[in-house]
């Protein structure tokens, strides 16, 4: 959970990525039980959870300063060819 994250990770308190991920899990969340839709079929939802990894893991080896190196990766936008859009 989001909560046992914070508390592993030692993220300081008003750190933007814990309300970030936070918004994240809720929105999966409901996607899946209230309005009961399919998950894996939602290319938005593959985003959701690619965002949620990227900032785990960038927190993941230094809570105090979190490495966003990875994010073009995480995120599927370093292979995009020129003026592509989503």
């Amino acid at each position: 959970s989001n909560l046992e994250w914070r508390r592993a990770s030692r993220i300081p308190d008003g750190d933007r990525a814990i309300y970030e991920d936070e918004a994240i899990c809720l929105a999966l969340q409901f996607l899946a039980t209230v309005d009961q839709v399919n998950l894996p079929n939602l290319v938005g939802a593959e985003l959701l959870c690619r965002r949620h990894q990227l900032i785990r893991e960038a927190y993941r080896l230094s809570p105090s300063a979190p490495d966003y190196s990875a994010s073009d990766w995480f995120m599927g936008w370093g292979n995009r060819r020129s003026g592509q859009t989503v």
